[in-house]
C-alpha cells in the first residue's frame, strides 16, 4: 500500500502503463509484469491474461460458480455463466428458490442475477439453477445448486 509509482511491462494492451489498476486488453495471451515503488518499498508482480477464440471453446460444459455474495461491494455481486462465449445458443438460464419459485430467468448468456426477487434481496441459502442451451445442434441441460452468502 506504500507504492506511488507503477509501471506495466509490456505496455501493449494497457490503458495506462503508469496506473495501479489499468484496463488490460491484449490481443493474444500475454504475461504482464507490474513494478511498484514508493518511498520505503519496492515490489513486483505479474499476471497472465489468456486470450481464447470463442469458436474454439467447448460448448458442451457450462461453468457456474458455487456461491456469490450480492452485497454491493463490487465483488461477486452478480451470479451468472462463467463461460458465456462458449454457448452457441442459450435457450434459458433460470434460478429457483427452495420452494420452486423462479426468481430469475434470461436467454442472454452474458446477463447475471443480482440476488433479488421482485425488488427485494433473497435470503441467504441454497438455490437451484437450470441452464438449457444448444451445443453443435444438440440441446443440453445443466442443473445444479448455488449458495447466496450475505
Amino acid at each position: 500500500t506504500c507504492a506511488t509509482d507503477f509501471q506495466w511491462i509490456p505496455f501493449t494492451g494497457v490503458s495506462d502503463e503508469f496506473a495501479p489498476e489499468p484496463t488490460l486488453s491484449p490481443e493474444e495471451t500475454t504475461t504482464y509484469h507490474l513494478d511498484m515503488a514508493g518511498s520505503n518499498c519496492q515490489s513486483s508482480d505479474s499476471i497472465t491474461i489468456t486470450v481464447l477464440d470463442p469458436d474454439q471453446l467447448d460448448c458442451s460444459t457450462v461453468f457456474l460458480p458455487k456461491a456469490f455474495t450480492p452485497n454491493d461491494d463490487g465483488l461477486n455481486d452478480f451470479y451468472g455463466i462463467s463461460n458465456p462465449n462458449a454457448i452457441d445458443d442459450l435457450i434459458s438460464f433460470e434460478i429457483y428458490d427452495r420452494w420452486g419459485s423462479r426468481v430469475f430467468a434470461t436467454d442472454n448468456p452474458c446477463e447475471g442475477w443480482d440476488g433479488s426477487f421482485q425488488g427485494a434481496a433473497v435470503n441467504p441459502g441454497v438455490l437451484l439453477y437450470r441452464v438449457r442451451h444448444v451445443c453443435e445442434g444438440e440441446e443440453l441441460v445443466a442443473v445444479g445448486s448455488l449458495s447466496v452468502i450475505r
